[in-house]
């Protein structure tokens, strides 16, 4: 199988040869999409799939030209602080970076379609084209693609969404049942709450059929985000539809941007069906259940489900993996899958990781055989732990780890290069946070001994105070309590924060999270193969 960018699927004849080894003979198809091509193949015993080949197909006469499809989370921030930005596209080349009018960010190349940038403080307020520059000087530009506010103007307000958050529930409609539509609004700058915030909801364009009107009750200053309320709707057919949200659709409410009012997301209403059980997901193990720390972004995921009686069967997998990116405030989905074949329980999948050093989770839906689609309250949390990492000034790295009672966590912040600082924050919401933020390449530690440790979630945020490089590592067994104190310290002349980055509880709502529309398996009297191919 050729699995190519555009999520497509090409399949390839194999000639054995007779020392066992095997070769092929593939030609790319004239329309191939560009980007980064991969031949894997799959043990039909354990299922497993394997990488064997992958290689770059190229536009020769616009070699690695990049292209921009979306900014990820908000179109403006504050320059009062640093702001984290994603950016999606396709043809991003190692070494890429992020151009803001003639200011060169800080950048990250996380994949050919992804890349990390960070939107330095103290930019002048104006409205900037975002542009993409590869090595070689091809660009791909955005006009008008980001603002920076001035945080004392009297106007920097912005309400604004995106697809993933237009939520249904159930999520897979039946036709004529009723079903609960709904908006996650997020909000950038202003001084005062607003209330009674009106989302519109149509069917099929942003000025088609009236579906309804739901509201926020409260949408607090500065940063924040709130649901509308659930408006119960039904849908008189089987097939695709298209769901707009128009967010404040009469202006009722100043803003400095109403260009990114209007969200949209296509769902599949499916036909009615005595079965209207959705199935469960009871398990994701990551490598087998041995961890949940890893340094390799090559991972399996084995995924146990069930679809309660009188269920149809569960028949398909999908996975989402997020972020916390601090530039959007929230949970963002960096990398997803298609429907994906579940013909056993535990189903075992290969799963690539995007390469971002911190905690990554991954949320799983599975589909049964009438399309009803499970609840998005399925999480595995994943730690990426490289050998070094660098952070800019001002950047933030999370990471979460799980300390039993009775276990010592002990954390080391090896600083190699500039200023990095430590912060450890518990589960309590009342407990300050442990910290060792001496100044320069100082050494960082935080040890909490078996007797402080509140049994749960550690969330370990290392902090730029200057541009950094580091090696973090950490320890929860009974060896950590022998270590004798090896550094750290605090640095009085330093801010401490007062609270984490993102509360220790927060994980991605289950109410977000898109996939694709896509018909449903039909069984026939010839036995079919679905493969459990994952969009890498």
């Amino acid at each position: 199988v050729v699995l190519v960018p555009n999520k497509q699927v090409y399949e390839l004849t194999l000639q054995a040869n007779a020392d066992g080894s095997f070769g092929y003979d593939y030609t790319m198809p004239a329309d191939a999409q560009f980007g980064l091509y991969k031949i894997r193949l799959q043990d039909v015993t354990t299922g497993a799939w394997s990488t064997i080949a992958e290689y770059d197909v190229i536009d020769q006469a616009a070699t690695d030209r990049p292209a921009i499809t979306m900014a990820l989370g908000p179109a403006s921030a504050l320059n009062d602080q640093p702001s984290e930005l994603m950016i999606r596209g396709h043809n991003f080349a190692f070494g890429a970076v992020v151009r803001f009018g003639k200011h060169t960010l800080s950048t990250n190349w996380v994949s050919s379609e992804l890349l990390q940038a960070t939107v330095p403080s103290g930019l002048a307020p104006a409205t900037y084209d975002l542009a993409v520059l590869n090595p070689n000087g091809h660009r791909a530009t955005l006009p008008n693609g980001f603002r920076v506010l001035d945080p004392e103007a009297e106007l920097n307000d912005d309400m604004f969404s995106s697809s993933d958050q237009l939520w249904l529930n159930p999520s897979s409609p039946q036709v004529n049942m009723p079903v609960e539509l709904g908006l996650i609004v997020q909000r950038q700058g202003g001084k005062r709450a607003l209330e009674s915030v009106p989302v519109a909801f149509r069917l099929n364009a942003a000025d088609g059929p009236l579906l309804g009107t739901a509201t926020i009750p409260f949408l607090d200053p500065p940063n924040s985000s709130e649901s509308t309320a659930a408006l119960q709707v039904r849908f008189p057919s089987a097939g695709p539809v298209t769901i707009y949200a128009i967010i404040d659709p009469d202006n009722s409410f100043a803003e400095n941007n109403d260009t990114n009012n209007i969200i949209s997301r296509t769902i599949q209403v499916v036909p009615t069906n005595a079965d209207q059980t959705v199935p469960v997901v009871q398990q994701i193990h990551v490598n087998n259940g041995s961890t949940s720390t890893v340094s390799n972004p090559e991972l399996s995921l084995n995924i146990t489900a069930t679809d309660p009686a009188p269920g149809s069967g569960v028949v398909e997998a999908h996975v989402i993996e997020y972020v916390y990116n601090e530039g959007a405030r929230r949970w963002v989905p960096v990398n997803q899958s298609n429907w994906m074949a579940f013909s056993a329980s535990p189903q075992r999948y290969n799963w690539s990781l995007r390469s971002l050093p911190g905690m990554h989770y991954v949320q799983v839906r599975v589909r049964d055989r009438a399309g009803n689609v499970s609840i998005g309250n399925a999480h595995q949390m994943i730690n990426y732990e490289v050998a070094s990492d660098t952070i800019a000034r001002g950047q933030k790295r999370i990471y979460r780890y799980n300390v039993a009672a009775g276990q010592p966590f002990q954390v080391n912040l090896e600083v190699l290069d500039g200023d990095a600082d430590l912060y450890v924050w518990s589960s309590r919401t009342d407990q300050s946070a442990w910290v060792s933020n001496l100044s320069g390449s100082a050494n960082e530690q935080v040890s909490v001994p078996a007797n402080a440790v509140v049994p749960g979630v550690y969330q370990v945020e290392v902090y730029g105070f200057s541009s950094a490089t580091y090696r973090l590592t950490t320890s929860s067994n009974a060896a950590a309590a022998n270590l004798a104190n090896g550094g750290g310290g605090i640095d009085p002349e330093k801010l401490v924060p007062s609270e984490p980055i993102v509360p220790v509880a927060s994980i991605p709502d289950e109410r977000v999270g898109t996939f694709p529309v896509s018909a449903l398996p039909v069984d026939t009297d010839v036995q079919r193969v679905y493969l459990p191919l994952v969009r890498r």
